[in-house]
């Protein structure tokens, strides 16, 4: 690894870290939730903790001494990816994912359109499909449960038109 890249890790893993101590500090003001154990300053909290553990992870990467061949920088300063067709694919494909989500959840509620949101984006990104319906399902689950369970957040319902639903 490059000197400035590895300048660069550690910049990016300090400001990590100060974001997570940011959230922490800033969610301390946040009041309860009524009717839960956990106030408002739950998610900043967790989502502070992720931060801080990215930017150690960080830190400890561009520390951890590298063998010498993998000190030489790339030629075209590591943007070989820009003129890949299946990168930029891949980002559209992404992107399409993402508005297919926002658009479609109403009808078909969280869990299904989360299920085919993260399965879709494991699949662009090269899962094999049996693990990326796994991944799909538990994540549409685990995801429902924490938003809608725990954190009391309205999620999109299932809308069965002429099913009762």
């Amino acid at each position: 690894m490059s000197q400035p890249h590895r300048t660069r890790e550690i910049g990016l893993g300090v400001i990590s870290i100060l974001i997570g101590v940011a959230l922490i500090l800033g969610a301390r003001g946040l009041g309860a939730i009524p009717g839960q154990d956990y106030g408002a300053d739950t998610l900043p909290r967790v989502i502070a903790v992720f931060s801080i553990c990215v930017g150690i992870a960080m830190l400890i990467q561009a520390l951890r001494p590298r063998p010498a061949a993998d000190s030489a920088p790339a030629a075209d300063g590591g943007a070989d990816w820009m003129r890949n067709i299946n990168a930029w694919l891949r980002l559209a494909g992404g992107l399409a994912l993402v508005i297919a989500y926002a658009l479609f959840s109403p009808m078909t509620g969280f869990v299904i359109a989360g299920f085919v949101t993260v399965a879709g984006l494991a699949l662009l990104m090269g899962v094999k499909p049996l693990y990326s319906v796994i991944l799909g399902i538990v994540a549409a689950f685990v995801l429902r449960y924490v938003f809608a369970d725990l954190l009391l957040v309205p999620l999109p319902r299932m809308s069965l038109p002429g099913l009762g639903g």
